[in-house]
């Protein structure tokens, strides 16, 4: 399955993987992602330093669709055209976005945070134990996700 990737979610993985507690060419060689043209033109801006990361997932073109639904909501065309994705191909989202999440669950789509792929990641032996549970402790004190998430994460540590 093709996973979806936000520019904020971006974000969070490239401060990781600075860290060494997440290696980017561990995540980009065991997943299939995947950006939209939007998601592209606003990860090179952002992050101009790391524009090789591109050349390692699918880029996916740009979409015909009218984001003027989903702006109304007040997403921009990078996260409109990751739900767009979601929305035709049933591909997975992850995001750090709320209001994102708040309508890619209305809408039924396949949408996670950060947070949740990581566990899919610890599960499918990306990342070990170890360094599962140093992120999930950073998601927490970057208040990325509250104090039940965190226990709930962790609770995969123990299966």
């Amino acid at each position: 399955m093709l996973i979806g990737i936000d520019t904020f979610s971006w974000y969070k993985i490239i401060r990781f993987s600075e860290t060494g507690i997440l290696s980017l060419n561990s995540l980009l060689l065991d997943s299939d992602i995947f950006v939209t043209r939007e998601v592209k033109k606003e990860f090179e801006y952002r992050f101009p330093e790391y524009g090789g990361i591109l050349d390692r997932v699918i880029i996916l073109p740009q979409s015909d669709s009218d984001f003027q639904s989903y702006h109304e909501f007040g997403l921009d065309d990078a996260d409109a055209s990751l739900l767009e994705i979601s929305a035709k191909k049933k591909y997975l989202i992850v995001t750090e976005d709320h209001p994102m999440i708040a309508e890619g669950t209305k809408r039924g789509l396949n949408i996670i945070q950060l947070g949740d792929y990581l566990g899919y990641l610890v599960l499918n032996q990306v990342i070990t134990h170890n360094n599962f549970f140093k992120l999930v402790r950073r998601l927490r004190s970057m208040r990325n996700i509250t104090k039940k998430k965190e226990r709930e994460l962790l609770q995969i540590l123990r299966t």
